[in-house]
């Protein structure tokens, strides 16, 4: 009776409308997505190349790991998400298919505070889970939203990030150092060594590779 009650309770709790908070300033500017991005692909290519730690704390090369590129409409999704407050996964619902998100929390003094890429970044590669998110090879895109709650004198801010594919345990194939990004399909990135060049184009159409054959290439 005690578990029909529990699992009764987590049904309901499902079916809750999202939560509503009162947001006083909210979004990402084109400059610190941008720093977001870049920063992103720093790190990735970091850990590729060898010269930073993986979500395991072990200095382990990629063969695969691809550049990451910003995408204005998972930043709007993630920008609606992150406007409900959310403490859990049950109030971002527009998550569909294979896409992935993170939610990153910190009080801050003023609603006037700057949003930190580098800060975020580096706390979620402190934790294994959200590090392993970051360095998953088959990840294209990224976008992320903003938004603040006052708490007492103080202020909540919470970074919303979607990523369009999910966190899996072994985030990249492991490399020799003679062999890093040896496994691009479209060959290594010009701006990241470590890294095999984005599939999208600059107006972000996929130029290569379907999300079913992502399952293929990754395993």
């Amino acid at each position: 009776m005690l578990l029909l009650a529990i699992l009764i309770s987590i049904s309901l709790s499902l079916e809750l409308p999202e939560k509503k908070c009162n947001i006083t300033a909210t979004g990402i500017s084109s400059k610190q997505a941008s720093q977001f991005e870049q920063l992103l692909n720093r790190i990735r290519n970091e850990v590729a190349t060898g010269r930073r730690a993986n979500h395991k704390g072990q200095i382990q090369s990629a063969a695969d790991m691809h550049m990451i590129t910003w995408s204005k409409d998972m930043g709007k999704k993630a920008q609606e998400c992150c406007d409900t407050c959310p403490e859990y996964p049950i109030f971002c619902r527009n998550l569909k298919g294979l896409t992935s998100f993170m939610i990153h929390k910190t009080i801050v003094h003023t609603q006037k505070w700057e949003w930190d890429p580098e800060f975020v970044l580096n706390e979620w590669m402190e934790a294994l889970n959200s590090a392993q998110q970051l360095l998953q090879s088959m990840l294209f895109q990224v976008g992320c939203g903003r938004a603040l709650t006052p708490v007492k004198d103080k202020f909540l801010m919470y970074t919303v990030c979607f990523f369009d594919y999910p966190n899996r345990a072994d985030p990249y194939r492991p490399a020799p150092s003679i062999n890093i990004a040896g496994s691009c399909r479209l060959g290594r990135s010009s701006s990241y060594l470590g890294l095999c060049t984005s599939p999208y184009s600059k107006d972000n159409q996929l130029i290569w590779i379907k999300q079913e054959s992502r399952l293929i290439e990754s395993e």
